[in-house]
């Protein structure tokens, strides 16, 4: 295990404590704010903020890693990620950060309004305005 995976399942660990593992089919939504790039002066960075990610790295390979993090610590190795929404956007920040929405759906027919996901995203996923000041 390399050391900044290690370094993350510990902050994934502190975060999650001892709640019950998930083990069901789950929907999830993760955002990925990335740091614009830290050669450019802030003046430049700045505008930038909130603007789509548009640039490699491609998002498929963050997940291999969030899934390797997760497994274990959030979920068991045999749940299944049925649904998953995945965006990318820009900080003016020089740290970025990942936000994770999970819930656990129930079996048989997927269905958006069970257990009222739409709703039940709006009312938890946060994600600050961005405002270029």
């Amino acid at each position: 295990m390399t050391r900044g995976l290690k370094h993350t399942k510990t902050l994934v660990k502190k975060q999650f404590g001892d709640a019950p593992l998930y083990d069901g089919p789950l929907f999830m939504c993760v955002h990925y704010v990335i740091p614009a790039p830290l050669s450019l002066p802030e003046i430049k960075r700045k505008p930038m903020h909130g603007h789509a990610h548009m640039r490699k790295p491609e998002p498929q390979y963050f997940d291999d890693y969030l899934n390797a993090v997760l497994t274990d610590i959030v979920y068991t190795p045999e749940s299944r990620v049925v649904c998953f929404l995945r965006t990318k956007t820009l900080t003016k920040e020089k740290v970025g950060k990942t936000i994770i929405f999970i819930r656990q759906l129930g079996e048989g027919n997927f269905n958006y309004q069970y257990p009222f996901i739409l709703d039940d995203i709006e009312k938890n996923l946060i994600i600050e305005p961005f405002e270029n000041n």
